[in-house]
């Protein structure tokens, strides 16, 4: 008889542990949490304040082809080499970058510039215009025609982030 009447008082202690169990368990499970989530954020925030803005974005045009039935008047490639900062000169230009009015056509010294398929070489051509466009293309160095010149790409704008952004129409 005295082990029953012991019973109900040993089982007191057990249920005041598991009731202080259940309520410090969420709260040490919360703390560890909010620790965690600190750390993330500040990790997140290390990592992204270092980093400056970002470079800006420069946006060019296609390569413009200087080959035969290409539709270009005297005016368009004046006005595109313009833009492009070539120099007028006199006499037969000799450094990239200049062009001169010749009697048979335009002598044009075109620049270096990279294009999507790697490096486009600096040479020397003479462009014939007619009428209706490009009548042909001459290599000055050899003499001979050729299909694969092109004009640097343009460049059309400058995109900065969310400032100082110039476009070109």
């Amino acid at each position: 008889m005295d082990d029953l009447a012991k019973t109900p008082q040993s089982r007191k202690p057990r249920r005041q542990g598991l009731r202080r169990w259940l309520l410090i368990a969420p709260l040490a499970l919360a703390v560890v949490l909010a620790g965690a989530l600190t750390v993330a954020f500040l990790d997140a925030n290390w990592r992204f304040a270092r980093h400056g803005p970002p470079a800006p974005v420069r946006i060019y045009s296609v390569a413009y082809p200087l080959r035969e039935g290409v539709p270009l008047t005297p005016a368009d490639l004046v006005e595109r080499l313009g833009r492009l900062g070539y120099r007028r000169v006199d006499s037969h230009p000799a450094i990239p970058g200049e062009y001169a009015r010749r009697f048979r056509g335009w002598e044009v010294a075109l620049n270096r510039f990279d294009g999507p398929h790697g490096p486009v070489p600096e040479r020397m051509v003479r462009v014939r215009i007619g009428a209706d466009g490009i009548h042909a293309v001459q290599d000055l160095a050899t003499g001979q025609e050729v299909t694969d010149a092109s004009l640097e790409p343009e460049p059309l704008g400058l995109l900065s982030g969310g400032a100082h952004e110039e476009r070109s129409p």
